[in-house]
């Protein structure tokens, strides 16, 4: 039981990616739609990001050491959570573009027919964990920084998506794109939310 609870993000992960592939290999031509989840997956894990930074428990714990008040961590959690909206709502929009335009040659853009299945997916997932993940970021932070710079590991699909689709057939570099997705999606989990799972396991 404990192992399904954990990881159900983990699952849902793993499923909507195989869903995508699928999806991709029934019908080539939605190849954009699957770059647009990963946009659209981008944007909830920013907006996630910020309500993580807010409430993280370690705003408070790094100013009690120095003997400051406590009030003075929530001011700088405001500070970081500002400067992380913008400046990673310019990384999403700039790489939504820089995709899209190097899509520009590939087949017919086309949205997948399980496009709303696979959207409402990802959403239930979100709203599912983040009772969970709101309970562990006040009991066991990784840290402003980890939070902060743990989303910009999706980086990685998206070299892929500029390197491969001047290199690589349509095929080649989807495949490629959503096993490094998951890939970043995974790092990501290790280095942020493992440790707030866990931490509602100590109850």
């Amino acid at each position: 039981m404990q192992f399904m609870n954990i990881r159900l993000g983990s699952w849902l992960m793993i499923l909507v990616n195989l869903m995508l592939l699928a999806q991709f290999f029934y019908n080539p031509s939605i190849a954009s739609f699957v770059v647009t989840v990963f946009w659209l997956q981008s944007v909830l894990l920013g907006v996630e990001t910020i309500l993580k930074i807010l409430f993280t428990s370690s705003r408070d714990q790094a100013f009690k050491k120095n003997g400051d008040d406590a009030n003075l961590g929530f001011v700088m959690n405001l500070f970081v959570a500002g400067f992380f909206t913008f400046h990673f709502g310019v990384f999403i929009m700039v790489t939504g573009g820089i995709s899209f335009a190097l899509m520009k040659d590939w087949t017919v853009v086309k949205v997948s027919e399980f496009a709303f299945p696979t959207l409402i997916l990802i959403l239930i997932g979100v709203l599912l964990e983040w009772p969970r993940k709101l309970k562990g970021i006040r009991r066991n932070s990784p840290g402003i920084a980890t939070l902060m710079f743990a989303p910009y590991i999706r980086l990685i699909p998206l070299a892929i998506i500029i390197f491969g689709s001047q290199t690589l057939s349509i095929t080649a570099t989807v495949v490629l794109f959503i096993g490094a997705k998951l890939l970043a999606e995974w790092l990501y989990f290790i280095a942020v939310d493992k440790q707030l799972y866990e931490a509602t396991e100590k109850e």
